[in-house]
């Protein structure tokens, strides 16, 4: 660890909810902070292709009139980097721009109307309905499968069995090989040209746009966590698929075993992570990805609020394990009590160690976090 250069995770918060113009200013100054006045033009260039996971789990998780509120990426943090992304690589040649996630059906239209999952659904309400309207911040309102605003980018429901996937055999510390399969327009430009095979597709930049929320499997639902969405459901060129998570349901003896998730997990991102991920801490969900009336197996109730509150924070980084580290702490958890980081930190996915973390600009994570706990 002498050789450890500190990290950078990027900190913008305010203790009044903000509105549209304050997201996007917080947006600006988390991503100053580790990537200077640059900002993303310091790591994407014209004409590159890039891809940006989000998180859209829960469209039709929560109270009548909030639904995905604490579940879905906020729209308006996706809508923002994905239209300054698009003024940076442009249109032209080979520029591509990708919003991805699994909707949890399979079918290439990743907003169909008819699946209350689907990135039509995922939206930001603001009328007080469970309809999708032109007031609410929706992610694919006319549902044409590209992400509204001016951004054209392209939305990809991983579900899709008509993706060309690529399947890797990835050694993992402490742990068998484990079988992943990844969609290959996740390869770098140098892997799909070596290939042969689809050499078009590949990405040059990869970001995630995570969420603040604790997770009953995972400890934390944060930049690790979120790689589990590019996963396809179902069995895949010896990719056992998320049926069973890898032994966590049930394995060969019988018990849950949650190293199977954090090896694959693990495993997801020694064949690409993120090279930058931005947090959406607008909301703290206290109980991950199901509400408060269901469990592991069982779906949860309809019209059952979500667990959440307002946090009002945005954080930014280049380490997944570092910022992942840092929402621990912001939810009040010690990240050595979580299993995930720590094998990821082994994996030499990242660091977690505080010493070598610095947040925001001065003490503005420690009162943030004082006024949550009082809060």
């Amino acid at each position: 660890m002498d050789n450890q250069k500190l990290v950078q995770v990027g900190f913008a918060a305010q203790q009044a909810k903000p509105n549209d113009k304050e997201v996007c200013d917080m947006i600006d100054k988390a991503i100053y902070q580790v990537l200077g006045n640059s900002g993303l033009a310091s790591i994407i260039k014209k004409g590159d292709k890039v891809v940006i996971k989000v998180n859209v789990l829960g469209s039709d998780i929560g109270a009548y009139g909030d639904k995905g509120r604490g579940c879905n990426t906020d729209a308006r943090i996706t809508r923002y980097v994905a239209e300054r992304i698009r003024e940076i690589i442009g249109t032209e040649e080979t520029a591509d721009l990708k919003v991805i996630d699994t909707v949890f059906y399979p079918e290439a239209n990743p907003s169909s109307k008819y699946n209350s999952k689907s990135f039509y659904w995922a939206r930001l309400e603001r009328t007080g309905d469970n309809s999708v309207d032109e007031g609410d911040v929706c992610y694919d309102a006319n549902a044409d499968g590209y992400l509204d605003g001016t951004s054209m980018a392209k939305l990809v429901n991983l579900e899709d069995l008509n993706l060309h996937r690529k399947t890797y055999s990835v050694k993992v510390k402490d742990s068998n090989d484990i079988t992943v399969s990844f969609p290959c327009f996740l390869r770098t430009k140098e892997e799909a040209e070596e290939s042969g095979l689809y050499p078009d597709e590949y990405c040059d930049v990869f970001i995630g746009l995570q969420i603040f929320k604790s997770h009953g499997l995972a400890g934390m639902t944060g930049a690790i966590k979120l790689h589990y969405g590019i996963r396809h459901g179902n069995y895949i060129d010896g990719d056992s698929g998320r049926l069973g998570h890898n032994g966590l349901y049930i394995d060969e003896t019988g018990i849950h075993n949650k190293e199977g998730l954090y090896h694959y997990l693990c495993a997801q991102h020694l064949i690409r992570s993120y090279d930058f991920v931005i947090m959406d801490c607008l909301t703290g969900n206290r109980q991950g990805p199901l509400n408060n009336t269901g469990h592991i197996g069982e779906n949860y109730l309809s019209d059952s609020p979500v667990d959440y509150i307002l946090t009002n924070a945005i954080m930014a980084s280049k380490d997944s394990v570092a910022i992942d580290t840092v929402e621990a702490v912001l939810g009040g958890y010690d990240p050595r009590s979580i299993g995930l980081l720590e094998k990821a930190c082994e994996n030499g996915l990242g660091i977690m160690d505080p010493s070598y973390i610095r947040v925001g600009e001065s003490n503005d994570f420690l009162k943030h976090r004082q006024y949550l706990q009082r809060w």
